[in-house]
């Protein structure tokens, strides 16, 4: 189904996929509750790129689980841009009986992130209440939306994907003036011959009716590998920079108010990296992320000015506000969109849809930076911005985002068991680089109830039972680097009477046994994954007491495969033994292939097998 409005929604929402859980790939992964038996969106496009689009859609229930999903159906639409009217409709008996929509069960809601954002109150849903549906009706709907300005003036884009339902009938029309070329990226759908009549052109693209692949843990977007119709009257990437720049420009343009912050946040600084790292941190911690938009605010920004009285935005209001400052003080940048989920791969015909972010790059500085992203530091990107390729508007040209950057974890744990198998512990936990930002930001952003349990939790992760307190780093502490610690007890660790075990675990947290943990989260995969590089070093020492004898502790191993480099060590010296661990990714790309997956097995199998390594207790 068209996905365009919906993505135009999300632009700057970062985007979160939740997959299913892990399991054998299947052939097809349809949802049955349903069958689409017709899906007809007909565009009528001016030449200024404004635009009536008609939706003509029929569902079959097909199980009681479907009306749920069918019985109440949601159209977005921003009153500043367009307007949106139902034509018909009703749900259908077995009989033939139409039950027809009444007039109150049309309904209008709010986009609730806009209720404490008064820029931010033109997005609105349509909601239309089907009555009396029951397993086999069908619901029908026909409704006109009415775009009356265009997003980008002189220009026509769009995009569909596929929904998760079968369908029998699936078609998208465009009609155009003859002298808008209307070009398409598409798969999963079959493009008809053009028609000319007069000074108009029509397209038309039929879905070719196919099994649509079950998700997988961790794989691309769907918009980069399954059935998906982008289409575009731009020529190429450069007229759509041009486009979106042309609405942003005078954003822009620092104000005496913007210039004398910007100078006063840079006062007495000479390097440029660090004034535009004292202007980023300002922007990333005061502006609040609002991630609705307002009027043609869907693709054109808020002025500066607008963006620093309110004190929040959207990622493009973000992103002006930041070019404005860094322009008072003499760095130039630029707006680079992006996809902020996990799609990676931009169509041939330039489109909204994978573009649903918008970040800043510094060219003098060759440096990509977030402001909306509060949990990243100056100097970083969040790992899903990570090897994507950008527009860079100002430039008009592509680019991608670098595909790693420096980033480490460090862990160390001391535990002491006691001769009832119980033991105490403490750990401390190092984050650098990449990684300092988020986790001190994740940490302080737990309210104080939950962090209360945050160990017990981590505890039960290891199927071990215990609690303990956590200890947080400074606040006022070097940025690029974060220290968490914590200390409390374990029940039973050690079974008693012998002979017993004790897991040779070195971490509590999202370590390395949760990183080779999650690589086998599917058992085989046909879909292309996201795969990022990481480096972690761990290390625990546990003290036994008297009463207890070692008979028995695991061999290290050490594997430097095309993908990974590990390493463990066990050592046994008197009543302590020592574990350490190192793990390090080397891809060459964010993005791993079925190939890759199946290279990778054979040491993952290694590794896993050292973490799940033991340290057998004999009694004395």
């Amino acid at each position: 189904m068209s996905n365009f409005y919906n993505a135009l929604y999300r632009f700057c929402l970062v985007a979160v996929l939740i997959l299913p859980a892990h399991g054998r790939a299947q052939e097809g992964a349809d949802d049955p509750a349903v069958r689409i038996e017709k899906y007809i969106q007909h565009f009528t496009v001016q030449s200024d790129g404004s635009y009536v689009q008609i939706i003509e859609e029929q569902r079959l229930i097909m199980q009681s689980r479907g009306i749920k999903s069918s019985a109440q159906l949601y159209f977005q639409f921003n009153a500043s841009l367009e307007t949106i009217d139902v034509l018909d409709a009703y749900t259908q008996k077995p009989d033939g009986r139409r039950v027809q929509v009444k007039e109150d069960q049309i309904r209008m809601q709010q986009e609730p992130r806009s209720f404490n954002a008064p820029m931010f109150q033109d997005i609105q849903f349509k909601a239309i209440i089907f009555p009396e549906v029951a397993v086999q009706d069908r619901v029908y709907v026909k409704l006109q939306r009415k775009q009356h300005t265009p997003l980008f003036p002189g220009y026509f884009q769009n995009f569909t994907l596929r929904g998760p339902f079968p369908f029998k009938e699936f078609r998208v029309i465009y009609d155009l003036p003859a002298a808008m070329k209307l070009q398409g990226d598409s798969a999963g759908f079959r493009r008809l011959e053009p028609v000319t009549t007069g000074d108009r052109t029509q397209y038309e693209w039929v879905h070719i009716p196919s099994k649509r692949p079950r998700p997988e843990t961790g794989s691309v977007s769907y918009a980069d590998y399954g059935d998906r119709l982008f289409v575009s009257t731009f020529p190429g990437y450069a007229a759509f920079a041009k486009a979106y720049e042309s609405g942003a420009a005078d954003k822009t343009i620092p104000t005496a108010k913007v210039k004398a912050l910007a100078e006063k946040l840079t006062a007495g600084i000479a390097d440029l990296k660090e004034k535009a790292k004292a202007l980023h941190e300002w922007v990333r911690k005061n502006i609040r992320y609002v991630a609705v938009f307002v009027g043609p605010g869907g693709v054109v920004p808020h002025a500066a000015d607008t963006v620093l009285d309110n004190f929040y935005g959207d990622c493009k209001d973000h992103v002006t506000l930041l070019e404005a400052m860094l322009t008072a003080v003499g760095i130039e940048s630029t707006p680079a969109l992006i996809n902020s989920g996990n799609a990676y791969r931009l169509p041939t015909a330039p489109a909204l849809g994978t573009i649903n972010h918008v970040i800043t790059y510094i060219p003098s500085l060759d440096l990509y930076l977030d402001p909306t992203a509060a949990q990243t530091e100056f100097g970083y990107l969040p790992e899903a911005e990570l090897g994507k390729p950008v527009v860079l508007t100002k430039k008009g040209k592509l680019a991608t985002t670098p595909d790693r950057q420096a980033g480490k974890i460090t862990t160390n744990i001391k535990i002491r068991i006691d001769a009832d198998g119980s033991a105490t512990f403490t750990e401390t936990e190092i984050t650098q680089g990449s990684k300092a930002e988020p986790s001190r930001q994740i940490i302080e952003n737990i309210a104080p109830n939950d962090r209360a349990t945050l160990v017990r939790r981590l505890l039960q992760r290891l199927n071990l039972q215990g609690d303990g307190k956590l200890e947080v780093g400074n606040p006022s502490e070097r940025r690029d680097e974060y220290r968490l610690s914590m200390n409390g007890r374990i029940e039973s660790l050690v079974i008693l009477p012998g002979p017993s075990a004790a897991p040779a675990f070195t971490s509590f947290g999202a370590g390395i046994w949760s990183i080779v943990r999650n690589l086998d989260r599917e058992n085989e995969r046909r879909l292309p994954f996201v795969c990022l590089n990481t480096e972690l070093a761990e290390e625990s020492v546990f003290e036994f007491p008297e009463s207890m004898t070692i008979t028995k502790i695991p061999t290290g191993i050490e594997l430097d495969s095309k993908y990974f480099y590990y390493r463990s060590a066990y050592a046994l010296n008197g009543n302590l033994v020592s574990v350490s661990r190192a793990y390090r990714t080397k891809l060459s790309s964010p993005i791993c292939t079925q190939q890759d997956f199946e290279e990778m097995k054979e040491a993952n199998r290694a590794m896993r097998a050292d973490l799940n390594g033991q340290i057998l207790i004999g009694a004395r």
